[in-house]
This record gives structure tokens, sequence and C-alpha cells, in this order.
């Protein structure tokens, strides 16, 4: 982990309030698993706080991250442009496990909404063990869908959307039952209320790994802001990806 001033290539809007950033800098050479985030620091004395990121993916130097539009914060990033600098700490919290025990196993990947961000990075690395690859994501409606075609290079992609307007129209609880239960493991990253349901529905499959989404404070595991729900785990020291069998949704 380190703070450092890296460098923006690219900065600009994907879909409906959803922008790609990627970042040049030593940092991505830390990252050590998909699902890890970074801290980001405007420099603007009116938003001390930084920002929690996920890394949606990396290579050498360089680093992708997705962030959706929600707030002041998020809304001063997207104005900034190539070459501009920002401070970075990270790569922070516990990734996706993944290793040779995976090989020809079949797996799903669950995302929603700007969730489906630091999927794309382990769908990616998945390549490398040979798995049978399902890949549910779930948006709001068609304006709101990204990375479509760069997941569909890497496994069998279905998607719905709240209103029918891309995909299979429902949530992503009733895509999921269009699918079934037989996975020897899940990954899944978006709302409570979808990996509330993940947790749930796939309570009898061997492995599920949850990452968590919550507001942070100092991002390092001092200040207690982004507990479990038991509050017995900081979400960004102990997580931000969980053993779904092992946490408190």
């Amino acid at each position: 982990m380190k703070v450092e001033m890296m460098r923006i290539l690219a900065n600009h809007k994907i879909a409906e309030d959803t922008y790609e950033l990627i970042l040049e800098g030593d940092i991505a050479r830390l990252i050590k698993e998909p699902g890890q985030f970074v801290h980001l620091k405007l420099n603007d004395d009116a938003l001390p706080l930084r920002r929690p990121i996920s890394i949606s993916s990396y290579h050498q130097n360089t680093m992708t991250l997705l962030y959706k539009v929600v707030g002041k914060g998020t809304l001063a990033l997207s104005k900034l442009t190539i070459g501009d600098d920002v401070d970075v700490l990270g790569p922070l919290g516990n990734g996706f496990k993944l290793g040779p025990w995976l090989k020809n196993k079949k797996v799903l990947i669950v995302g929603a909404g700007i969730g489906i961000a630091p999927l794309y990075q382990l769908a990616k690395e998945l390549q490398a063990y040979d798995v049978d690859l399902d890949i549910s994501l779930s948006f709001q409606h068609k304006n709101a869908a990204y990375y479509v075609k760069e997941f569909q290079e890497l496994g069998t992609v279905y998607i719905s959307s709240d209103d029918g307007s891309v995909g299979f129209k429902g949530y992503a609880s009733d895509l999921l039952k269009t699918l079934g239960k037989n996975y020897d493991l899940v990954y899944s990253c978006g709302p409570k209320v979808v990996l509330s349901f993940v947790q749930s529905y796939y309570e009898k499959t061997s492995e599920i790994y949850l990452s968590l989404e919550e507001r942070m404070g100092c991002g390092i595991g001092a200040c207690y802001a982004c507990d479990t729900k038991d509050k017995t785990k900081r979400i960004c020291k102990d997580g931000p990806v969980f053993n779904g069998k092992e946490v408190l949704i």
C-alpha cells in the first residue's frame, strides 16, 4: 500500500452517470488480486474525505476504475481530464480468491449496477483455470448498461434490466432463478439486496465470495466506520470480499 499521485490517461462517460477512469502509476503494480480498491483524494478543500473506488482492471503500471456519479465527490472526479493527477491511496483490502482448485469448475459471476465493475478483472483471470463461466449482469435500464461486450468475450453472459429495455425483464434475483443453482462457486458484487439473495439462494454451493459496498472513512481499518452487520469485521480492511458463508449481510 502506498500514496501516489497517479496520472489520468482517460476519464470518459461509458453509460448513464457511469465513467471509466484510467490511471497510470506504480500503485497498479502492487495490486495482488481482483476485487481490491483504492481511495482517491480530490484537490478540493470542500471535499476533504477520500472516495473508495473499486479497481475494475489492471495491467503493468495502469489500472482502470469504473465509477458512478452519485454526489459532489464523484461529480468533481468526472470533471478531471487527461494529464491531471489524482492523489491515490492503495491498493487496499482483500479481493476475490483464485487458485488451481478452480480448474474445470462451473463458476457463476453475479454483478448488478456499479457492482459489476470489480468483476471484470476477476472474469479475465478466471480464464487461466479453464472454468465453465456464466456471467449475470443486471442494470436498471438499457442506457445504464456497460461492459457487456467485454464480458461476452470471457464467458456466457445473461442480462436483465428492471424495465426490460435490455435482456431479461426483471431484477437480478429473477434472472438468477432462471439460471438455477448448479454451480461449484459463485462470485458476486452489487447492492446488499442482491448479495443477500445470492447468499441465500446459493447457500448449498460449496463456495461463495461476496464483495460488499459501503461508505468508508479512513479505508485502512482504523476508524471502524464500515463494520459488517455483525460488527466483527471491517469492510475496508477485512474485505471488501468475504466468504459468503462467514459474513452477515
